[in-house]
């Protein structure tokens, strides 16, 4: 059986949540990348890691212990608007995860993991699974970033310093250029790194610690942040490696997870 709900019939779909398949959701963005990469370049690598980590689990079982939904194209991205962004509001985005998240409920499923591709959902999704807990309890839902999840590889297979693995940087960058080099305009590549004090620094996985709200024109003349001049194919298939492990890894762990009290 194929492991996309997209693929399957209601009633198979219904039997793969009664038989406790987890399911997952893939969440990305339409939006600018810099002058190098397309709109859908976090989609895109979201739903490429999602697939790769929940093929995973299927062996020789005609019932899929993960099945995986179409992945959520839209995001919070408002921040991108002065460059481009299919956009929502963070309250909007808020309401649609939890809706989808109480219609895979009312399919059967008990657990679904979102696996997150564009920072701007970071914060919203959280904000989502404190609804849900409240409006669909039955349900337990997870949520994480690929690039937390395998942050600590990631940093062992980065060149560039903090800063430089911000939005379409080094990491972005590399994994299109091996998922889809063809997407890549290898010709536009250039180093946009912003100057900000120490502990300030914007970047997926060594970011400082605190978050500051600025206008994104004002750090970024092309739209991107980070150094994709130092990104290439090879460092792309290990970072790719590398987060379908790490999301494999949470998501055996999660489809295994019973909550109960210590004793």
């Amino acid at each position: 059986m194929k492991i996309l709900l997209s693929d399957m019939t209601w009633s198979e779909i219904r039997g793969i949540a009664a038989a406790g398949a987890t399911a997952v959701l893939p969440t990305g963005s339409t939006e600018q990348h810099g002058p190098h990469l397309p709109a859908k370049t976090d989609s895109l690598l979201v739903e490429s890691v999602a697939m790769a980590a929940a093929s995973r689990f299927q062996g020789d079982s005609s019932t899929p212990r993960v099945a995986v939904a179409p992945t959520l194209r839209i995001g919070a991205s408002d921040h991108h608007r002065p460059f481009f962004a299919l956009s929502i509001s963070e309250e909007t985005y808020i309401a649609v995860v939890t809706q989808l998240a109480g219609s895979l409920a009312e399919a059967g499923f008990e657990k679904l993991l979102i696996v997150n591709g564009h920072g701007g959902n970071t914060a919203p999704l959280r904000v989502a699974l404190s609804k849900l807990k409240r409006v669909a309890p039955r349900i337990a839902v997870a949520t994480a970033d690929y690039w937390a999840l395998a942050a600590k590889k990631f940093r062992r297979l980065r060149t560039s310093p903090p800063g430089g693995a911000a939005h379409a940087g080094e990491i972005e960058t590399s994994l299109m250029f091996h998922l889809a080099p063809d997407a890549v305009r290898s010709q536009l590549l250039s180093a946009s790194v912003p100057s900000t004090p120490p502990g300030f620094e914007i970047d997926l996985i060594d970011g400082g610690g605190v978050t500051v709200n600025v206008e994104w024109r004002l750090i970024s003349k092309d739209g991107h942040l980070g150094d994709p001049t130092v990104a290439d194919a090879g460092k792309g298939r290990l970072f790719f490696e590398s987060a379908v492990e790490a999301v494999a890894d949470a998501l055996g762990r999660f489809s295994e997870y019973r909550p109960r009290l210590l004793q």
